[in-house]
Formats: C-alpha cells, sequence, structure tokens
C-alpha cells in the first residue's frame, strides 16, 4: 500500500501516485484514482487538509503508479507544517518516479523548512538538473547558497529566477533583485 505526498514551491505543487503491490492498476482505478486526486485537490485548495490528504491516499493506493498522489499527501503535511511526514511522502514520490522534478523541489522545501541546507541544495540542484526551466527552484537556491554562505552561487541563482520567472512573478523578481544588491554591498 501507497502512501501520498505533497509538495511545495514558491506555491503547493500537486503531482500523481505510487503503485500498490507493484500491480498496474485497471483502468477504473486509475479513473477513480483521478477523480479522487481533483476532489482531493480542491478540498486543499480550500484549506480542508485531512479530507485532501484522506482522498490523495486512496487514490494513491487504487493507483500507486504515479508520484502525483504522494506528493499531493506531501503538501497537505506541508501545508500543516508536519515536515518529517511532508519528507516521507515527497522522498516516496521520487521513488516512484525519480525524474519527478516537483518532487524533489517539495523535498527542498521541506528541507529549507527545517534549516537543514545541505540537503535543500541538494533537492534543489536535481530539480534544476530535471527541469531547468523550473523558475521557483531558482528563487530557493538563492536563499540557501545565502544561507551557506556561498555569495556568487546565490547571485547567479536570483540572476537565473528573474531571467525565466513568468511576468506574474513582478513580486518575487523585484525582491530577487532587492536580495543581488544586498549580496553584492557585503
Amino acid at each position: 500500500m501507497m502512501k501520498k505526498q505533497n509538495l511545495a514551491i514558491l506555491v503547493a505543487t500537486f503531482l500523481v501516485s505510487t503503485s500498490c503491490f507493484g500491480q498496474s492498476p485497471s483502468m477504473e482505478d486509475k479513473s477513480k484514482a483521478i477523480e479522487m486526486n481533483q476532489e482531493g485537490a480542491n478540498l486543499l485548495s480550500k484549506g480542508q487538509f485531512s479530507e485532501a490528504r484522506d482522498l490523495f491516499t486512496k487514490a494513491s493506493k487504487l493507483d500507486g503508479t504515479s508520484p502525483e498522489y504522494p506528493n499531493n499527501i506531501g503538501v497537505c503535511y506541508l501545508n500543516e507544517a508536519k515536515l518529517d511526514q511532508a519528507i516521507v511522502y515527497f522522498s516516496k514520490a521520487v521513488e516512484v518516479d525519480p525524474d519527478y522534478a516537483k518532487g524533489y523541489y517539495n523535498l527542498g522545501v521541506s528541507y529549507q523548512k527545517l534549516q537543514e541546507n545541505d540537503k535543500a541544495l541538494k533537492s534543489y540542484l536535481k530539480t534544476a538538473e530535471l527541469s531547468p526551466n523550473y523558475s521557483e527552484v531558482f528563487f530557493n537556491l538563492g536563499i540557501v547558497y545565502t544561507r551557506l554562505g556561498n555569495k556568487k552561487s546565490a547571485v547567479e541563482a536570483y540572476e537565473r529566477f528573474i531571467k525565466i520567472a513568468p511576468a506574474e512573478y513582478a513580486g518575487p523578481k523585484n525582491d530577487a533583485k532587492a536580495k543581488i544588491a544586498e549580496l553584492k554591498k557585503g
């Protein structure tokens, strides 16, 4: 029986589930799992974390072949500041799919919140490797590099974020510019 994970970036992200006992789910089970995941995502957006988590868990039990469902369980835990549980589910998501960038990103967010900067860095670098245009990861890399005292890499990460982030990230882009200016002062 597989569990779900939730991921967070600058904003929480939803993902797919893991396989149940190594068996391929039936089309009916996959369809039910998708419906439960959608219903769970709706509840998650309303802040109903426990109810959402229950649906993501059921979806994961029906279809354990996708990293999205454990990721979403992790996102619920992350939003409840239950970081150790979130990490369990984000880890499960990347176990199901080792190329699942959102899972690594959300692991990074969790580790960053725990001040485990080396682990956050490793997770964020894996995210950037898998998804080089995942803009949020570069903002968070800037934060982690700053914490680790690597100003040069922090500036490079913030500059990359500014370059690739979508227009609707005007606020975070301005924040990144201010962080660059501060890093270049000292």
